[in-house]
């Protein structure tokens, strides 16, 4: 059922975030937050909540059956006066992460290294950190560099939730 729920975190994020889905501003205790939402034709169920302008953070919940899982991140964009200095906007780096998130789907953000992706002068990576099998917590680091230079990065925790 990992597996699955790791497939459904890929489709939600693809669908939603990756893909321009439609999102919705919602309210998470006293905090607005940026939402998106899918539900695949046989019941699973994917809820993405963020807050962040540059960085910030958010969390992923599936539920497929009885199974569910979460995953939680944080980070972002470096400063704006950093990425005008190579010539780029917020909106380059992140059109760059959706693109890599629509095409890599499964194969990043889980429990796995993803290669680093060279795509000329731009470089994703991502790198599984720690795994611990007694509570089959992932911990990982996402990163984007510009001619050698980090760009943006995100710390993520895969966790079922029991």
């Amino acid at each position: 059922m990992a597996e699955q729920l790791g497939e459904l975190l890929s489709e939600g994020l693809k669908t939603g975030y990756g893909s321009g889905g439609e999102r919705q501003v919602v309210q998470r205790g006293p905090f607005q937050v940026e939402s998106t939402q899918f539900t695949t034709p046989d019941g699973g169920l994917y809820v993405d909540q963020w807050i962040a302008n540059n960085n910030g953070g958010g969390q992923e919940i599936v539920q497929k059956g009885d199974k569910k899982s979460t995953r939680l991140h944080a980070g972002g964009v470096i400063e704006p006066e950093e990425l005008a200095k190579l010539g780029l906007t917020k909106k380059d780096v992140t059109g760059y992460l959706k693109t890599k998130i629509v095409e890599l789907g499964t194969q990043t953000r889980l429990s796995a290294d993803c290669a680093p992706q060279p795509d000329e002068d731009w470089q994703y990576s991502y790198k599984v950190m720690k795994h611990l099998d007694e509570l089959d917590l992932t911990i990982g680091l996402e990163s984007i560099t510009y001619k050698g230079q980090i760009v943006f990065a995100h710390g993520f925790l895969n966790s079922p939730v029991k």
